[in-house]
């Protein structure tokens, strides 16, 4: 395998070793995102643009802002700082079409289906908080 180096296992730490570096090149994917307490209601009566498929609203809360979307079946809420970057001064904007798209590293997520990244460098969803309905009201927590 490798010349002068009889020991396998020599061989082997080498390998790994040498695998271990070449991976280290790439932005890490483990991004620090901070924990951020998130616990709040949204009336439907007076946020009722929310009622409609497809529809979004972003409000003042978890790390850099939370997008509530109307999926057709219920409603996710992601935060708006994008995993890739996982830095408040990089977020996500929605457009009507329901992708968000980042400000610093321009990778795009479906909000339509869970948060999931559509192009770009980002191999991870959006940070997803849980949305409750509670007839008339929605709970967004963690």
């Amino acid at each position: 395998m490798l010349k002068g180096l009889s020991k396998p296992w020599l061989q082997i730490s080498l390998v790994v070793l040498f695998l271990l570096s070449a991976n280290s090149c790439q932005k890490d994917q483990q991004s620090f995102f901070p924990e951020v307490r998130v616990d709040f209601y949204i009336n439907l009566a007076t946020n009722n643009t929310l009622t409609a498929p497809g529809n979004y609203k972003e409000f003042p809360a978890g790390y850099t802002g939370v997008i509530v979307i109307n999926n057709g079946n219920g409603f996710y809420a992601f935060d708006t700082c994008c995993p890739y970057e996982a830095k408040a001064s990089c977020t996500v904007t929605p457009d009507a079409g329901g992708i968000a798209t980042c400000s610093c590293c321009g990778s795009q997520y479906t909000l339509m289906g869970g948060g999931y990244p559509l192009k770009g460098p980002s191999t991870q969803n959006l940070h997803y908080y849980k949305v409750e309905n509670l007839g008339g009201r929605l709970w967004v927590h963690d």
